[in-house]
């Protein structure tokens, strides 16, 4: 799969999901693997916690939506037949990536507001956590023993931006929308037959709208 032609990492391309094979492999893709990867595996998602599950699938929907929205049902079931090749991807993905850049001085992706307000910005490249001899590996916050991996900052920012911790907090605790309320999201998948496998693909364009 081609790199993606722009340095400044984007969440179409630099964010990798997490995920489970069939055999139980650990794997990450990215969206453009996802939307173009070739017989349509199965995966299951595998985040530690159920939201992010939950999150992730609803990230995938959003780039899909956002990026190559459908005319027409025509248009979208077109879509769930067959995966794009890279010049289709390509060709929708072009104009989409300096807005959802993750760093950079442009716009960036779930950090509003602008990179003008010296108050209330900080670019993802510049809340990186500097370990030994200068490498970079974690996204810092202000928990030391709590960090994100700059693979998943995409996700950790969009699900920062849908979900929050509820009051009183606890391992039971669901997250509640940015608005304060509670959100209802229901979401089509399509399952690959064992438990927990979906035709990922599949399931994200389910949800998308025309």
């Amino acid at each position: 799969m081609p790199d993606s032609p722009d340095p400044i990492p984007n969440a179409f391309e630099d964010q990798r999901f997490r995920l489970r094979t069939a055999d139980g492999e650990p794997v990450t893709r990215s969206f453009r693997e996802l939307v173009t990867e070739p017989g349509d595996p199965a995966y299951a998602l595998d985040y530690p916690q159920p939201f992010y599950d939950v999150a992730a699938l609803n990230l995938l929907t959003f780039l899909a939506q956002w990026a190559f929205e459908p005319e027409d049902a025509a248009a979208l079931a077109a879509r769930l037949a067959r995966p794009m090749d890279d010049d289709e991807f390509e060709a929708g993905i072009a104009e989409h990536r300096a807005p959802f850049a993750l760093t950079g001085d442009g716009p960036r992706f779930m950090q509003a507001p602008g990179p003008g307000d010296p108050k209330k910005t900080k670019p993802v490249e510049d809340a990186v956590l500097i370990t030994h001899a200068g490498d970079k590996s974690f996204l810092h916050r202000g928990d030391p023993d709590w960090a994100v991996a700059p693979d998943q900052a995409a996700l950790f920012l969009f699900t920062r931006n849908t979900f929050y911790e509820g009051a009183g907090g606890g391992a039971g605790q669901y997250k509640k929308g940015t608005n304060g309320d509670t959100p209802v999201r229901s979401l089509a998948t399509v399952p690959a037959g064992r438990s927990g496998l979906l035709h990922l693909r599949k399931s994200f364009w389910l949800n998308v709208l025309s």
